[in-house]
């Protein structure tokens, strides 16, 4: 089954026994079985939880991480994530067995890419471990090994568009009509406490504690 050989790849990524780092490097079982009682460590328990959700049931947090984000009541932000994490971790696995199902070849890497690790690969060095880990996370990238100026020459023909007409309403006014923005993604401090806010304009504070007490409407990625 396809969400089976996920979850053996999301034990050997993410997760490992006895507290060591897995092949990512991530100390999941730590973060999960060590959370402070700070804002930011019991993130990262959240974030731990829901790794080990996504892995196999056989792994000995699997019980108590699953009551964790089942079960789980936390406030403020905590709680929200907490939600994300409970839709997520369904969500994935439905999308995972579906795209197994009708996709033999996602099916194939899945189950290659887990015996692959299962191997334990210690002879390997990292670029290639985690090329065959982005054939599952991040095929489009994993497809650019190899020949990068014949990818590059298709992901310009895929790119490219075809003027029919000149647009009606054409710019006029370049400096009032087009917004220019840097890369950066914006977000609220993850405390809510007035000294958290030290860095912040003393006229911005009031408001930035209103938006904290908002439900946060939008979930993104990085560009």
């Amino acid at each position: 089954m396809g969400i089976d050989h996920f979850r053996d790849i999301i034990d050997r990524c993410f997760i490992s026994p006895d507290h060591k780092f897995s092949i990512t490097g991530l100390p999941i079982a730590h973060q999960f079985t060590h959370s402070g009682a700070s804002t930011v460590e019991a993130l990262k328990s959240l974030n731990a939880a829901f790794l080990i959700c996504l892995g196999s049931e056989r792994y000995p947090h699997y019980p108590s991480a699953r009551h964790f984000l089942t079960e789980g009541r936390p406030k403020g932000i905590s709680a929200i994530v907490l939600e994300l994490y409970r839709l997520g971790t369904e969500l994935i696995r439905d999308e995972i067995e579906e795209k197994a199902k009708n996709d033999l070849h996602f099916d194939a890497v899945l189950a290659e890419t887990a015996r692959w690790l299962e191997q334990q690969p210690k002879g390997f060095g990292p670029e290639l471990i985690y090329r065959r880990i982005w054939e599952v996370f991040f095929p489009e990238g994993a497809a650019l090994e190899g020949d990068k100026n014949r990818h590059v020459a298709e992901l310009r023909e895929t790119r490219k568009v075809t003027i029919t007409k000149l647009n009606p309403e054409p710019v006029e006014q370049p400096v009032e009509e087009i917004l220019l923005t840097a890369n950066i993604l914006l977000t609220t401090p993850l405390s809510d406490s007035v000294e958290a806010l030290h860095c912040v304009s003393p006229e911005l504070i009031g408001d930035v504690l209103k938006v904290t007490e908002e439900p946060q409407r939008h979930w993104y990625d990085h560009p």
